[in-house]
């Protein structure tokens, strides 16, 4: 599964978006019946929402993140510094795809940037570590900044 994961951030990263997507989603869908770790379904979920929203499916975008942070929340339990960086890369993911998706709830923008903001409370930004198959970092200030101004619902409503 872990080949795989990365092989979907390959393609991603290549921009062949269709590629990495059925990768992706081949992955999840070979690794139901195992019962793989949940961080690394989650690897694979992060990887989806980021190939959806690059092709601006952002409703789909939308529905991957909010499965991803639910399996984030399974997976890991605790402080660790590794928990709480795949919690807030999990909240990060949801956040921007929701701010992303016109069609998005007022509750669901409240939701996102709430879900953002706990996430980071506390948190030393400045170390990536491995979560799932991939080394990720936690969001910036000046992107969670973004992002909640982008959640506002009343600016969110006059993105063009």
């Amino acid at each position: 599964m872990v080949y795989q994961i990365t092989m979907g951030a390959a393609l991603l990263g290549a921009k062949r978006f269709a590629d990495a997507e059925r990768e992706l989603r081949q992955t999840l869908a070979h690794n139901r019946d195992w019962n793989a770790n949940l961080d690394l379904q989650w690897s694979a979920m992060h990887l989806l929402t980021a190939v959806l929203g690059a092709q601006a499916r952002y409703e789909e975008a939308v529905a991957v993140a909010r499965k991803a942070c639910k399996l984030a929340d399974q997976a890991v339990q605790g402080q660790e510094l590794y928990a709480r960086v795949l919690r807030a890369i999990a909240a990060r993911d949801y956040a921007s795809a929701v701010a992303a998706w016109k069609g998005s709830s007022p509750e669901q923008c409240a939701t996102a940037r709430r879900s953002l903001a706990d996430s980071v409370v506390g948190l030393d930004r400045g170390h990536g570590v491995l979560v799932g198959a991939l080394l990720e970092y936690p969001p910036e200030p000046a992107e969670q900044a973004s992002l909640e101004h982008t959640l506002d619902r009343d600016r969110h409503n006059q993105i063009p």
